[in-house]
């Protein structure tokens, strides 16, 4: 119980650090991208400077250190893809792509869904404005009524993670 107090607190940090800025006038936000970071960085404790300054791989081994879980992770997701969608409409591309990279590596290791890469930035940011304690006991609901559960490409992915971490490069396999 206490672990799953601790894990909804790291949620309810990044929802709300997100859900304020973005509930602010757009001429009032600043610079969003800085505040999503900041937002996820405070939620998992990492200097956000230092997380997302890492190339994928290495922020998800950062990411791994901590205690969060596939839950964490589907919102630390969300707010990247979110973030890379910010970034291409202030024509930062290098940047966009480099936390579309991170993003996507962090959905693959930790098993969570990759949202569409054309989603807009208010499709992305719906996930921040829904209470995060209804939406955990709706997917604890469907996933004992049989109606969740881990996709093929999800098995996929915790499979070649697995192998990369026994330095197996799946790619090299033959079926």
């Amino acid at each position: 119980m206490l672990h799953k107090d601790y894990l909804m607190r790291m949620i309810m940090d990044m929802v709300l650090g997100i859900r304020k800025i973005w509930n602010l006038p757009e001429r009032d936000r600043g610079n969003f991208t800085d505040d999503i970071e900041k937002s996820v960085g405070d939620a998992v404790n990492i200097d956000p400077d230092l997380l997302f300054n890492l190339e994928p791989d290495s922020a998800v081994q950062m990411l791994d250190l901590g205690d969060i879980d596939d839950s964490v992770a589907e919102y630390i997701v969300h707010a990247i893809f979110l973030e890379a969608t910010m970034l291409e409409s202030q024509e930062n591309f290098a940047k966009a792509r480099l936390r579309r990279e991170q993003a996507i590596a962090i959905a693959n290791y930790f098993g969570c869904e990759i949202p569409d890469s054309a989603a807009s930035a208010e499709a992305l940011v719906q996930i921040f404005l829904e209470d995060p304690e209804k939406r955990a006991e709706a997917k604890e609901q469907a996933t004992k009524d049989g109606t969740v559960g881990e996709t093929s490409e999800q098995l996929a992915a915790e499979a070649a993670r697995r192998m990369s971490g026994l330095g197996i490069d799946p790619a090299k396999l033959k079926f």
